[in-house]
């Protein structure tokens, strides 16, 4: 098949209802966001249904598949040349790329799907396992260089849009097979065993696919790094590889450290990659794979910030602003003087201001974990004379001084310090 039509005909309507498919989870994403257990239930069964036809597509497609996936090969073998001459730099970017990608999809999958918040080392071991696989088989070059960037595109376009509703269908699996509350999706009951085979083989089955999957991309990357290697004396070569990995570890901490959303990382993580793939329709493919990894990953629901830390997720509601941390709730911030309580027939949240009944001066108060603030703003309406705001992530009291309905942190009486509380 020649390139130019490789995004024609049949391969054209498979590739439409591949989007459409991943389009209709987006669409799930935004109507799961806000509902009632009961409406998430609903909405998770739709996706259930969604989320298995994919796999099953590609299970019926899969000689399509492979045919596009070599397509998108050949065409860079066509325009390949060897290696760039320059074996230390090379080695220096793919173990660059190496370590800063798995470390960023470690990140970026475990906060989209809170499975992976729990089961951190089925990406890990994934990625160990394909880099090893692929060492193994070597002979990397712009072929696999512009595969991985396809791969990699795919997974930040399953992930982003796949996420709110991967979480529910996940959470339903979860805690029908669970007698505790797993994922926020369960009261603590006593499953039947059926319930119980079912749920699990349907996490199971989808933590395999997610493991293989990632097994997949990074074997690509695999055999560029052994490729890489050859050559170069065997002191110079681990110097070099070391060099770059750390390189991307510190690269991926500073931009965690800077609170930089993920379209960031996936363009500073993937653009080491255009090193290997020349010149002509093969560069410009491979630019193109990484603007669109970086664009599928960007869209979020309301005020989201990729903390130091954690993603977190700030929305408002009728008498506060809540917090979500990897779409999972977090807490709330309330409005409880005394003007907004006297709407309701009762306080809402009595525990803020029991705290500190029967104590006749406050002259100074420390808040340890004092997040959005309502434990600053319990504080201040009792009339303490200064308070001591500590929390680690700058983020969480970030949200709390624009969001929080008191406004708790723009009391002069009040000093927040951003660090660890056993440093504080």
């Amino acid at each position: 098949m020649a390139t130019e039509s490789i995004f024609t005909g049949k391969n054209l309507r498979f590739l439409l209802l591949s989007l459409a498919l991943i389009a209709a989870l987006a669409v799930l994403n935004l109507l799961t966001d806000g509902e009632s257990p009961e409406g998430s239930r609903t909405l998770g069964l739709i996706g259930l249904v969604v989320f298995w036809a994919l796999p099953l597509l590609a299970f019926t497609q899969r000689q399509r598949i492979t045919k596009l996936w070599r397509d998108l090969g050949s065409m860079a073998q066509r325009d390949a040349a060897p290696l760039p001459r320059h074996p230390v730099l090379n080695l220096v970017l793919v173990s660059f790329v190496v370590l800063f990608v798995e470390t960023m999809l470690i990140r970026y999958i475990g906060s989209q799907t809170r499975i992976f918040a729990f089961y951190k080392n089925i990406p890990l071991i994934g990625a160990f396992l394909g880099l090893g696989v692929g060492c193994y088989l070597g002979k990397g070059g712009r072929r696999e260089a512009l595969l991985f960037l396809a791969a990699v595109a795919v997974i930040g376009l399953f992930f982003s849009t796949a996420a709110q509703s991967l979480g529910v269908i996940l959470g339903l699996s979860a805690s029908s097979a669970s007698s505790e509350q797993v994922f926020g999706y369960s009261l603590a009951r006593v499953p039947d065993f059926m319930a119980k085979l079912i749920g699990n083989v349907h996490v199971g089955l989808f933590c395999v696919a997610v493991f293989l999957s990632l097994a997949g991309c990074f074997s690509l990357l695999g055999r560029i790094l052994a490729t890489s290697f050859d050559g170069l004396p065997r002191l110079k070569a681990y110097t070099a590889n070391i060099a770059g990995s750390l390189a991307g570890l510190v690269a991926f901490v500073l931009l965690s450290r800077l609170m930089t959303p993920p379209w960031i990382w996936f363009l500073v993580g993937l653009a080491p990659m255009l090193w290997w793939l020349g010149r002509g329709r093969t560069l410009k493919a491979g630019a193109a794979l990484i603007v669109v990894a970086a664009a599928v990953v960007a869209p979020h629901l309301h005020d989201t910030v990729w903390s130091t830390y954690q993603k977190l997720v700030g929305k408002p509601i009728a008498n506060g602003y809540e917090i979500y941390i990897s779409d999972a709730f977090y807490q709330r911030a309330y409005d409880l003087r005394p003007e907004a309580v006297a709407k309701f027939a009762t306080n809402p949240m009595p525990t803020y201001d029991a705290e500190f009944k029967g104590i006749e001066k406050l002259d100074r108060v420390l808040v340890v974990g004092a997040g959005s603030g309502n434990d600053v703003a319990a504080a201040l309406r009792a009339g303490a004379g200064h308070v001591d705001a500590v929390d680690i992530d700058a983020a969480i009291v970030e949200m709390g001084r624009l969001h929080h309905p008191e406004h708790p942190y723009d009391d002069p009486r009040v000093t927040p310090i951003i660090d660890d509380a056993r440093d504080a």
